[in-house]
């Protein structure tokens, strides 16, 4: 009888106690991800088209939902610092002036993305993710592209969420 009543005990003091247990870990395990649009460096020679503004939107909010929708992080609003990043020019050349913006966002953690176009056909995406407080690279992950179109930049996008990000 003894044995059965130790275990009882300790579930009738822990059982309560669970759920909330529960709650604390996925909210310690989920971090605030500043994700920032995704940015062209562009060598094509080739001249702007209109086009590659939408598919910048595009690409930049299925990184976002990507990676807001893993339960390793909260995709954190831009709007509050949307002048200030406008202000910055390209972040891939402000030499981590995106952390400034990440701290002010409150994030734990940042995601730069740049996809450098060398031509209509050949295209490299690069996805960085940064530690806001030490400024450490936790993940970098690139992938080569055909085809400059918004099945291409998804496609990629999502292979790199899927298979190198370790959303």
């Amino acid at each position: 009888m003894r044995h059965l009543a130790i275990p009882a005990l300790f579930s009738a003091l822990l059982a309560p106690a669970l759920p909330a247990l529960a709650q604390d870990q996925t909210a310690a395990a989920e971090q605030r991800a500043v994700v920032f649009d995704v940015e062209l460096y562009d060598t094509s020679g080739e001249g702007s088209n209109p086009a590659l503004e939408k598919r910048i939107d595009l690409v930049s909010d299925e990184l976002r939902r990507l990676i807001d929708a893993s339960p390793k992080y909260a995709a954190v609003d831009l709007a509050p610092e949307a002048e200030h990043i406008a202000s910055l020019g390209p972040l891939y050349k402000c030499n981590g002036c995106e952390r400034d913006v990440a701290k002010a966002l409150d994030g734990d953690v940042s995601f730069i993305a740049v996809v450098h176009k060398i031509s209509t056909l050949i295209l490299k995406i690069q996805i960085v993710g940064q530690n806001v407080a030490t400024g450490e690279v936790f993940t970098m992950a690139g992938a080569d592209i055909r085809g400059d179109n918004d099945e291409s930049w998804l496609h990629g996008v999502r292979w790199l969420a899927r298979n190198k990000l370790d959303l």
